[in-house]
């Protein structure tokens, strides 16, 4: 359930008008008209030492914030977001990286009670790798939560992904499975979870195909298959 909801959620963004490029000014990046900013973070992702600046921003179509007369919220916003990644420059700052098709929208029509994915989610720099983490549970209709982190370093000009980590229990029971994807290492290792205490069982380590997804060309809407039992989503 929460896998479909994502895929249907998701799928706004690939169908969205591609947005403008955000501006950049010596104060720091600047929002471009008709754009308003959900999420920042900052941190050195480039290895000069410096902090760049990450952005997650959102449309704001009146038209796509649609009314919604049953279960959920009483509006939908399905405006697109973008994900793009700053760095400083002699002249202020220029824009080396975006992601239109890796942050859903905050509401669904498809799915009228998915919570929006930023609302646990969150956004973060450490060691020279963003992560990005979106949270999908539903305030009606379903007991499952679904919390996905992706993990994005800077190899060459582009922001490779390199790990992918998925924790799905079900809120009734506390109980469900951990998921965590090493692209480098083609390793997968699969271990039990309960949100009170350690869940039994042990953890399964597999191998995983060799297989390479980028910031500016993921979309998380099409679900991609990192192997029989594992999704980017």
């Amino acid at each position: 359930m929460v896998r479909l909801a994502l895929c249907l959620l998701t799928a706004a963004v690939a169908a969205a008008v591609a947005a403008p490029a955000a501006a950049a000014t010596a104060d720091g990046p600047a929002i471009p008209s008709g754009w308003v900013e959900d999420m920042r973070a900052s941190g050195d992702l480039t290895g000069d030492g410096q902090p760049e600046t990450v952005l997650i921003i959102r449309a704001t179509d009146p038209a796509r914030v649609i009314a919604n007369d049953g279960l959920g919220a009483d509006s939908l916003d399905t405006n697109p977001r973008r994900l793009l990644v700053f760095e400083k420059a002699a002249d202020g700052f220029r824009q080396i990286a975006a992601g239109d098709h890796v942050v859903p929208p905050s509401g669904s029509e498809d799915t009228p009670c998915l919570v929006d994915p930023l609302e646990d989610g969150g956004l973060s720099v450490s060691r020279r790798v963003l992560s990005l983490n979106l949270r999908f549970w539903t305030s009606c209709g379903s007991w499952g939560t679904s919390g996905n982190t992706y993990k994005f370093r800077l190899e060459g000009n582009r922001f490779r992904l390199i790990g992918f980590d998925r924790t799905e229990f079900m809120r009734n029971t506390g109980r469900g499975e951990q998921v965590s994807v090493n692209f480098l290492t083609l390793r997968k290792k699969t271990s039990p979870y309960s949100i009170e205490s350690d869940a039994p069982g042990k953890a399964r380590w597999s191998s995983i195909e060799p297989q390479r997804y980028y910031l500016d060309s993921l979309d998380i809407g099409e679900c991609p298959q990192i192997d029989r039992e594992t999704y980017l989503c």
